[in-house]
């Protein structure tokens, strides 16, 4: 049997500074916990050691209402090119862009993303 932790955003820099920055801090405090910026590799080996076989990874767009965050659906795909037997990688888009149906196509033809996360 796989075990497979099914809701899984980048530890890294880029999704908890740059993208989710007081957010995460908040959620961090409501938690009881810090969270520390981490590579890709470091969160894949404590998955390893939890015996978590895949993992599902969110791209994260919700711009327009909240004016900051986005962690880009590229940033997620070269992700899971690097770790494509470990890694199942969403798409995101921020469904009020004008832009939307055509990020969302770009996502799944050309970055290979399997699914569409919404985050209005």
């Amino acid at each position: 049997m796989d075990f497979i932790d099914v809701h899984v955003h980048p530890p890294t820099k880029k999704f908890l500074i740059e993208a989710g920055g007081s957010h995460v801090k908040v959620a961090a405090k409501k938690f009881g916990h810090t969270i520390e910026p981490k590579t890709i590799d470091q969160m894949l080996d404590e998955y390893s050691s939890a015996s978590v076989d895949k993992i599902v990874l969110f791209a994260w767009d919700a711009e327009t209402t909240s004016h900051t965050f986005r962690v880009a659906n590229e940033f997620v795909s070269k992700i899971v090119d690097r770790h494509v037997d470990r890694i199942v990688g969403f798409a995101s888009v921020d469904p009020h862009k004008r832009t939307a149906l055509a990020d969302l196509d770009y996502a799944i033809r050309e970055l290979k993303l399997s699914v569409l996360k919404l985050h209005p």
